[in-house]
């Protein structure tokens, strides 16, 4: 748990220097001009550099994860070898994480479309003893709608959680032995071959 915990703590902590880094002369520079386009200016640069840092040191935390639970290494030797995977293959990780991202996307519409098939029973049976005068029936219908939606919610976690950690983990179990190469490149590839 707590290396774990360690590697998850040095990941946030090292892009929040790297950003520290990188922004601590454009906050000199607003600072110094003072004026109020400079502050936003700077919020937007703070966003664009702070996000995708934040997506990378994400991904080195998750094959520094994965070098501490499959290969038993130390903590600190498991950040320096996810970093170094990482940087090795940058453009498949960044594939998979938008994969995974749209997958996720996708999961949240589908729920939000299945909440709302699965609510309107509620609903309308809860209005109808509502008009009736039965409170207590209307409550119990509202306890058990929101029962169903937190149970739903539950078990959505936990298949998107157990569906991303085995995709992290397939995909390091197959680039940590071999270099392997992103489907765009593949994709490029095949469509150089077939019109050159």
């Amino acid at each position: 748990f707590w290396s774990l915990a360690a590697i998850m703590i040095w990941s946030r902590v090292l892009a929040f220097f790297v950003l520290a880094v990188v922004g601590a002369p454009l906050l000199a520079l607003a600072l110094y001009i003072n004026e109020a386009w400079v502050g936003n200016a700077l919020a937007i640069i703070f966003f664009v550099i702070g996000v995708p840092l934040f997506v990378i040191f994400s991904l080195v935390a998750k094959f520094a994860v994965a070098y501490r639970m499959v290969e038993s290494r130390g903590w600190h030797e498991s950040v320096i070898r996810g970093l170094q995977l990482f940087a090795d293959h940058w453009l498949l990780s960044l594939e998979v994480a938008l994969v995974i991202f749209a997958l996720n996307i996708l999961a949240a519409l589908l729920f939000i479309i299945a909440v709302i098939m699965l609510a309107l029973p509620f609903i309308i049976f809860g209005f109808v003893l509502a008009a009736m005068g039965a409170t207590w029936a209307f409550n119990v219908i509202l306890a058990a709608g929101l029962a169903e939606f937190l149970l739903m919610i539950f078990i959505l976690g936990s298949a998107l959680s157990t569906y991303q950690n085995a995709a992290w983990t397939t995909l390091f179990m197959r680039i940590r032995g071999q270099r392997q190469y992103p489907k765009l490149l593949r994709l490029l590839h095949l469509w150089r071959e077939k019109y050159n």
